[in-house]
C-alpha cells in the first residue's frame, strides 16, 4: 500500500508539473489515459516484490542469524 500511495502521490506531482509547464510553454501537454494505470500499477507491483522476497528469503532462520548474513 505505501509503495502505491507513493506511486499516486507521484504521478499527482508529475501531472501538476506538466500542468504548470503547460502554461507557460506553447507547447501542448497531454498525459494518455494508459501512463497513469502503468504508473501506479509498476510502483505497486515493485513494492510487493520487494515487500515479500525479503520476508520468505531465511523461511528458517532466526532473526539474529538473518541479520548477521547481511
Amino acid at each position: 500500500m505505501l509503495a502505491g500511495f507513493g506511486g499516486l502521490i507521484g504521478l499527482l506531482l508529475a501531472v501538476g508539473f506538466m500542468t504548470l509547464v503547460g502554461r507557460f510553454v506553447p507547447v501542448p501537454v497531454a498525459v494518455p489515459l494508459w501512463a497513469p494505470v502503468v504508473a501506479i500499477g509498476m510502483s505497486t507491483l515493485v513494492g510487493v516484490f520487494f515487500g515479500i522476497y525479503p520476508a520468505n528469503r531465511p523461511p528458517g532462520s532466526t532473526p539474529f542469524v538473518a541479520l548477521r548474513a547481511d
